[in-house]
């Protein structure tokens, strides 16, 4: 069973993360010096069927919270970016605006001076 999820690298990166989840494999035994006889208490089998529902949730929740972090980010990146292009549209049409206004009042101004001097 693979785990894919998008993994929080930064607010304006993620990466898209394919894991092998289950089944769990054994850590590298070809590198390890020869295993030695450990005694557990309680023995094994019961650690490790306490163990592996804990890492399967874990592991899941991991997935999840990297996955709403890159959700999270990317909202942000675009929220900050439409906030930005909104911002110069106002200053766009304000300057228009003014523009216009300016125009007008100037076209009135000289009418005026215009039909004064008649």
């Amino acid at each position: 069973m693979r785990l894919l999820y998008t993994r929080f690298v930064s607010t304006v990166s993620y990466k898209l993360t394919l894991e092998r989840f289950l089944p769990i494999e054994k850590p590298g035994a070809a590198d390890e010096s020869p295993a030695t006889d450990y005694i557990f208490e309680p023995d094994a089998a019961r650690i490790f069927g306490s163990l592996v529902p804990r890492y399967c949730v874990t592991k899941i929740l991991q997935a999840l919270l990297e996955s709403f972090a890159s959700e999270f980010g990317s909202r942000m990146i675009a929220m900050g970016n439409a906030t930005r292009n909104a911002k110069e549209m106002i200053d766009h049409l304000t300057l228009v605006r003014n523009k216009a206004r300016q125009a007008s009042i100037t076209r009135s101004c000289s009418t005026s001076s215009g039909a004064s001097k008649r």
